[in-house]
């Protein structure tokens, strides 16, 4: 067997441990960005790139009815 690991694992190519913590610590999910909103009378930041739930307008222009009653 030439010195063959008979359980399936490879010793020689095992991470360490302190690299593979590292390496998911960093790869946790980031806050979501938000924009501001074009549209003077609505306070609330929109998604970037998508229209703003709440009163409906993207870049400046009406492109979805505006929410009614409040959530």
């Amino acid at each position: 067997m030439n010195g063959a690991v008979q359980n399936g694992s490879d010793a020689a190519h095992k991470k360490p441990l302190a690299r593979t913590c590292f390496r998911q610590a960093h790869g946790k999910a980031a806050a979501p960005l938000l924009a501001k909103s074009a549209n003077s009378d609505c306070d609330r930041p929109p998604p970037p790139h998508a229209a703003c739930r709440h009163c409906g307008t993207n870049r400046g222009r009406q492109v979805l009815p505006p929410a009614t009653g409040s959530r």
